[in-house]
């Protein structure tokens, strides 16, 4: 198969990093911290912007730790953040998370996400999804266990895309786990449909050794 045999330096550095327990931080090729700075910012009230901070896993804090830093930057002192929790992966409601951020002294908005309206969305795209023939081809090249987990991100990357808007001027998402069974194109696949269109964003893999530490 091309495909695998033309495996990208990306994707080889991404999981020897994490092999090796190095946090990862990882940027698109056209990514820039220029595009935060568009003409429409003008309409925009400084306090209204805000850096969308997606926390999928516990990674040890990373996530947070690299938002909470750049709004310690002069560029971003006057940003918000936003910590969004899905109630699918783990987070039932918005207490812990808001007991979490407030030991640890940092100021953010909790956003509990419902997924209840994306999961009926998924199903009537599912069957949208069956008529397309090339999708089934495309489909012969990947691995069952990747399917699941293409469609798994697909429904998180359109809650992504949904409730960051308007106000969001940077996401940061902690990134999946690059796994053997993953070929090199199924994750990219992933890390292409959690990317919300339009706006920045940056891939964030901790240890799971914590970075955030506060005292009683």
């Amino acid at each position: 198969n091309n495909n695998e045999q033309q495996q990208p330096l990306w994707f080889t550095t991404l999981t020897y990093s994490l092999l090796t327990n190095l946090g990862v931080i990882m940027i698109s090729n056209e990514f820039s911290f220029d595009d935060l700075h568009t003409n429409n910012d003008e309409n925009i009230k400084n306090e209204n912007k805000t850096i969308d901070i997606w926390w999928l896993f516990d990674d040890g804090g990373l996530t947070i730790l690299t938002g909470y830093l750049l709004t310690k930057h002069k560029r971003f002192k006057n940003y918000k953040l936003r910590v969004c929790c899905i109630d699918d992966l783990g987070f039932e409601d918005s207490t812990e998370m808001a007991y979490l951020m407030n030991k640890l002294r940092i100021t953010a908005e909790i956003k509990h996400v419902n997924t209840d309206d994306i999961k009926r969305e998924e199903e009537e795209e599912k069957e949208k999804e069956k008529e397309k023939e090339e999708q089934e081809e495309k489909d012969q090249e990947i691995s069952e266990f990747a399917k699941q987990k293409i469609i798994k991100y697909k429904r998180v990357g359109r809650i992504i895309e949904k409730h960051s808007e308007n106000e969001t001027k940077l996401c940061l998402i902690t990134m999946p786990y690059p796994r053997k069974k993953f070929k090199w194109f199924e994750y990219q696949q992933i890390i292409h449909d959690l990317t919300p269109k339009d706006i920045p964003t940056l891939f964030i893999r901790g240890t799971q050794e914590q970075v955030l530490t506060y005292n009683f």
